[in-house]
């Protein structure tokens, strides 16, 4: 993802932000962001400033939508069964359950998933029937 501004005057210096909040050693016209993560969504702008003064310009926002996450499967730990499933990075999970697929409603096994990256095993010691459905949620920021 690329964020420009195109500035006329003399010796302009820049400063990009990200919710207003300075982003290191970004100071030219053009702000690059490589491998964008959830932790990188939000308003962007810049602070243009020479000998006149300064200008703040935006925001551009930049909202990082949900990758199709995958299943990694079911697991065993002990005598407890649970779920295995690919997280992104800063992206919040809600795992859900039920016994009886056409049944109402879903019911909580655990919130507040923060991924990191790497595949969630969440263990469901109360998973003693012959089968049960997981859901998994995201929340958005």
């Amino acid at each position: 993802v690329t964020f420009t501004v195109a500035v006329s005057g003399t010796s302009p210096t820049y400063q990009w932000r990200l919710n207003n909040t300075n982003l290191s050693g970004a100071n030219g016209p053009s702000l690059v962001l490589n491998n964008v993560q959830f932790t990188n969504q939000g308003n962007y702008t810049v602070v243009v400033t020479n000998l006149l003064g300064a200008l703040t310009n935006g925001p551009g926002t930049l909202r990082v939508l949900v990758s199709p996450y995958s299943f990694a499967g079911a697991t065993k730990v002990g005598s407890s069964y649970g779920v295995t499933f690919n997280t992104d990075i800063g992206r919040t999970y809600i795992v859900k359950y039920k016994d009886v697929l056409d049944s109402l409603p879903w019911t909580l096994v655990l919130t507040n998933v923060v991924g990191n990256g790497s595949p969630a095993v969440i263990t469901d010691p109360t998973a003693t029937g012959p089968e049960r459905y997981y859901r998994i949620e995201t929340l958005f920021p």
